[in-house]
């Protein structure tokens, strides 16, 4: 929802001023903030109306072990994400290490296993700390690389947690293809007017 991701910008909107009262106002002052604290809010909004859910799945985008810190505090709900290859570090057997270190550091499973390997960490942000499991898979498209994924529940099995991020992708269809039917309405509707 938020247009920019840090925050920092300032949205160009056709007026600068606007009821914040007003569901469009609320919109637009979402725009405003950055979108992993307008996630923090719409979560807890939903909950406030009775939504509940098992998991928050999300992509690598929100994957940052800030804001899985701060969904199980604030929201009181576990994370399964898809995490990057990058550089965030994961407290790991008394080491602060990537995801390359981990995987480069330990033995994989050979076959036809669901997954490559699986590690229980420490994500830790200032003095906050929380346990989660780390679980890498063939990346399906390129059998010579791998994605990782990171679940703050670890009492959930890899099969698991694989199955339930599995359910993100067919969802992820379903979006693009609303998405290109959207985008032939309004070629559609171009052509019609």
């Amino acid at each position: 929802m938020s247009a920019f991701s840090s925050g920092k910008q300032e949205p160009d909107l056709p007026c600068k001023k606007f009821d914040g009262r007003s569901i469009a106002g609320k919109r637009r002052s979402q725009l405003r903030r950055k979108a992993t604290d307008v996630m923090l809010e719409l979560i807890a909004s939903a909950q406030a109306v009775g939504l509940s859910a098992k998991y928050v799945l999300f992509d690598s985008w929100f994957s940052s072990p800030k804001t899985l810190i701060s969904l199980k505090e604030k929201c009181h709900m576990d994370t399964i994400a898809l995490i990057k290859k990058n550089k965030t570090k994961y407290l790991y057997e008394g080491q602060n290490l990537n995801i390359k270190q981990i995987y480069s550091k330990n033995r994989k499973r050979r076959g036809r296993s669901k997954y490559l390997l699986s590690v229980n960490v420490t994500l830790k942000k200032d003095d906050e700390a929380l346990p989660a499991r780390i679980v890498c898979v063939r990346n399906k498209s390129n059998r010579k690389d791998w994605l990782a994924l990171i679940s703050t529940d670890t009492n959930l099995s890899e099969e698991e947690l694989i199955r339930v991020y599995g359910k993100t992708l067919g969802h992820r269809g379903v979006f693009q293809i609303l998405q290109i039917l959207s985008e032939t309405g309004k070629k559609n509707a171009e052509v019609i007017s």
